[in-house]
Parts: structure tokens; C-alpha cells; sequence
């Protein structure tokens, strides 16, 4: 048998790839027998991924996961336009997120594009949404959340190093982001500016229920069917 390896299974054209993408769904013990340098089943869930416009956020926050993020968002915005789909019958873009947290300004990179996406991008809390979690969730143009997740706001932290004059200048940098990540939270929730000064000093754990009723999500995952 002819050996075949990753480029033989990559469609040369966006229809063509999902078209087969069934066939990367063999049983993958039978063919990693008659040749280990097929591709590993990721590559399924990766195309099946793009063709049902999903994408998750599974990792820590930081350049290697948010931009691949952004880049798919820009992708599926420019195809839209292509075709000249109006904005209110495009396919939204499903952003799955459970991560731990990460950097300030990836937070701000994924939040923007997102902002300016004309192609609707609806946030999912799959289970936690923490810290940088937390900022790229209530980002969505439609937010939901699994009804045991939790999400966690706080006034994060930063390490700082140089001269003292440095420290102070990054200190000041830090301050003025988190005063932007302040007011996206009272501007894209219901929480108060009260209860936001209260809380954010410690490690605020929201559940499920109260992400629904602060406004963080607009609603609870009941079905499935919301996920696929």
C-alpha cells in the first residue's frame, strides 16, 4: 500500500474539505495499522470545527491560543463578505471557552476583534471562565454558560522589574487596563459599580445562576442542540 501522509488528506479548496471531512471518521486503529503516518483524529474534530464555525478557547490565554482565535474570526468574516451575506442571516461564530485565565493584552486583542466582527461571535462558558476567561466571555455578541460553570473576576495581577522609575511606569500602564477592564464590566453586565468595587478586591467565584442574573451570560445551557 502506497504510503500517504497529512497533505493527501487536506482538501485543496474550503468546500472539498468539508466535504471530506467524514472521511478523517474511520476507524482510526485500522488505518494507523496500514500506515502510523495518517493523521491523528484532531484533525477531524479541526475541520469539523470549521465547518460548524466552532472554535475553543482550552488553554491559558496568552499569544499561541489568541490569535489562531482572532485569525478564524477575520477568516469567516472575510468569506461572509465575499458572499455578500447580510449580517443579520450570517452563521454565528461559537467561541467555547475554559480556561484558567492569562495576559491583559490578549484579553484585549480577542475582545476587540470581536467588537468589530460583523459576523456575530457568541461566547460559551464550558465549565470555567477565569480571570482573562471572564473578559473574553462577556465579549460575545450572545453569551451563555453550562449551569455548573463558574467564571471568576478580580483585580488580577502583574510582574513588574527595572528601574524604579520602569516599575512606576509599568505600575501606571497596568492601572489605566485595569480601569478599561473595569468599565467593560459595568458597560456589558448588569453588575453595579457598588458591588464591582466590593467584590473585585477578592477572588470573586460566580456560578452559574449568577452569571445569568448579573448579566454576564443572556442564557443557561439547557439542550445540547445549543452546543452542536
Amino acid at each position: 500500500m502506497a504510503k500517504k501522509h497529512i497533505e493527501d488528506f487536506i482538501p485543496k479548496d474550503m468546500d472539498s474539505l468539508f466535504l471530506s471531512v467524514a472521511n478523517l471518521n474511520m476507524d482510526y486503529a485500522t488505518r494507523m495499522d496500514e500506515d502510523p503516518k495518517l493523521p491523528n483524529p484532531d484533525l477531524y474534530m479541526y475541520y469539523d470545527g470549521l465547518k460548524n464555525r466552532t472554535v475553543w478557547l482550552d488553554d491559558l490565554v496568552d499569544e499561541t491560543t489568541a490569535i489562531p482565535i482572532t485569525k478564524m474570526i477575520l477568516a469567516w468574516n472575510r468569506e461572509d463578505n465575499e458572499k455578500n451575506i447580510p449580517i443579520e442571516s450570517r452563521k454565528p461564530i461559537k467561541l467555547f471557552i475554559y480556561t484558567c485565565g492569562g495576559g491583559v493584552e490578549e484579553i484585549f486583542h480577542i475582545a476587540d476583534i470581536i467588537e468589530i466582527s460583523k459576523t456575530p461571535v457568541y461566547t460559551y462558558n464550558m465549565g470555567i471562565a477565569l480571570s482573562a476567561g471572564f473578559d473574553i466571555l462577556i465579549s460575545g455578541h450572545k453569551r451563555f454558560a453550562l449551569k455548573n460553570s463558574k467564571a471568576l473576576y478580580h483585580s488580577g495581577s502583574a510582574g513588574v522589574s527595572g528601574t524604579a522609575e520602569q516599575i512606576q511606569s509599568q505600575t501606571a500602564q497596568y492601572s489605566k487596563q485595569l480601569e478599561t477592564l473595569n468599565a467593560r464590566v459595568l458597560n456589558r453586565t448588569k453588575i453595579s459599580k457598588e458591588l464591582l468595587k466590593k467584590k473585585k478586591k477578592s477572588e470573586w467565584y460566580i456560578n452559574g445562576e449568577e452569571q445569568l442574573e448579573l448579566g454576564v451570560v443572556d442564557e443557561i445551557i439547557t439542550d445540547i442542540s445549543e452546543l452542536l
